[in-house]
């Protein structure tokens, strides 16, 4: 378990927070029950997964581990004390898990394989509005989105919660 907020391995982390950590890496963190949850229907993208035993005080909790632990087998598990976590966390009442992602590639061929609409938003600035946009997308039967340069990261912690 770790229990140091200045490990190596939370300092690295932790950089995802900035926009331009998270470009260079190609990486992005999730965290919460729900999101992780959502995440269990995706494959390969997961790298590192970290968990405090706070996950573990309820039964939603203890089943999202056990399903995370059978589906992420590649993924590499650190345990953290719940100071840890927190240093790490973009809320201020973490849920006891997260986990860093690798940001998918799409070329057009993936979007022009999927079936909707698919929708261009220039210069979109808030994160709460593009998590907004995402859910309605999914919703309606989009294909996706594109954003033009200058606008809000999608894999920023705030757009994701929105999501």
């Amino acid at each position: 378990m770790i229990t140091s907020r200045t490990n190596p391995k939370i300092k690295e982390i932790r950089l995802l927070k900035q926009a331009k950590h998270r470009e260079i890496r190609r990486e992005y963190f999730i965290e919460g029950v729900r999101l992780v949850e959502e995440t269990l229907r995706e494959a390969g993208f997961v790298r590192q997964i970290l968990y405090s035993p706070r996950l573990e005080v309820n039964s939603r909790g203890a089943g999202l581990l056990s399903a995370a632990r059978r589906k992420f087998q590649e993924a590499e598990w650190i345990e953290v004390d719940d100071e840890v976590l927190a240093s790490i966390s973009d809320t201020r009442n973490h849920q006891g898990i997260l986990a860093i992602l690798k940001k998918r590639e799409w070329t057009w061929k993936d979007v022009e394989l999927r079936k909707g609409p698919l929708l261009c938003f220039h210069d979109l600035q808030d994160p709460g509005n593009l998590g907004t946009i995402f859910r309605v997308v999914e919703a309606g039967g989009g294909s996706g989105l594109i954003l033009t340069s200058g606008s809000v990261d999608p894999h920023s912690p705030k757009v994701l919660r929105a999501s």
